[in-house]
C-alpha cells in the first residue's frame, strides 16, 4: 500500500473494529499506516498525536477479537436459521421451476395478526427438472437441444410461471423474445449467447 504524507497526515475511523473484516487486515492496516508514520485514530478512543499507550493498543486488540467472534457468530446463526427455514419446508423468495407457492398463515401470532403470510412449497411440475437434469448430465444434451424438446410438448413441459401469477415472459438473457408460451434460451440470441451452463446449473431446469 502507497501511502504519501503530502495527501493526508491522519486516517480516522468512527470504530477501530470497522478498520478491517477481521483482526489480521485490521492490524495489518494498522502497521501499514505507522510505517509510512500516518497514525490511525478512532472516534470512539482518546485521540493523541503522541501515539498510542500501552492501554490503547490492549483494548484495540481485544474490540478487534471480540468484533471478529461476533461477525463469525452471525454468520453460524444465519446458515443455521436458513438451513432449518429450508428443512422445515419454508420457502424464500421465488419458488424455483418445478415447484408452486403454497401460501399459509403465519405461524407466529403476531406476523399473522399483521397480514403476514408464509410461503411452503408444493410440487408442481418436478418431473420436468429431473427429464431436464438427465438430458444434460446422462445424455450430454446442449441448452438448445433441451430448449427444443421441452418446447416440442408444452403439454408435458410447462413453461415456468411466476409464483402468482400467469407464465413469465420470455427470460431476460434473450435479446428478442420467443414465441409467448414457450420456453426460451439465452443461445437464441446470438448477442447474448455464451457457453452452456454447467450440469449443476442445468439441474435448476432453467436451461438458459
Amino acid at each position: 500500500m502507497q501511502v504519501t504524507r503530502a495527501r493526508f497526515a491522519a486516517v480516522i475511523c468512527e470504530d477501530i473494529e470497522r478498520s478491517g473484516r477481521d483482526t489480521y487486515n485490521a492490524l495489518k492496516l494498522e502497521k501499514e499506516l505507522a510505517s509510512h508514520g500516518v497514525p490511525l485514530f478512532a472516534t470512539d478512543e482518546p485521540i493523541s498525536v503522541e501515539g498510542m499507550n500501552a492501554t490503547t493498543v490492549l483494548v484495540r486488540r481485544v474490540k478487534r477479537g471480540v468484533a471478529e467472534w461476533f461477525r463469525l457468530q452471525i454468520k453460524e446463526k444465519a446458515w443455521k436459521g436458513l438451513r432449518e427455514h429450508s428443512l422445515a419446508g419454508w420457502n424464500i423468495g421465488s419458488p424455483p421451476y418445478g415447484y408452486a407457492a403454497d401460501r399459509v398463515t403465519h405461524p407466529v401470532p403476531m406476523k399473522a395478526a399483521q397480514g403476514r403470510t408464509k410461503t411452503r412449497l408444493a410440487a408442481a411440475a418436478a418431473p420436468v427438472v429431473a427429464q431436464i437434469y438427465a438430458w444434460r448430465t446422462e445424455d450430454r444434451l446442449g441448452v438448445i437441444t433441451i430448449t427444443g424438446r421441452l418446447n416440442a410438448d408444452l403439454a408435458a413441459y410447462p413453461r415456468p410461471a411466476r409464483a402468482d401469477g400467469p407464465p413469465a415472459p420470455s427470460t431476460p438473457s434473450c435479446a428478442t423474445p420467443s414465441t409467448p408460451g414457450t420456453w426460451c434460451s439465452a443461445a437464441a440470441a446470438p448477442s447474448t449467447a455464451r457457453a452452456a451452463p454447467s450440469p449443476s446449473r442445468t439441474g435448476s431446469g432453467h436451461p438458459s
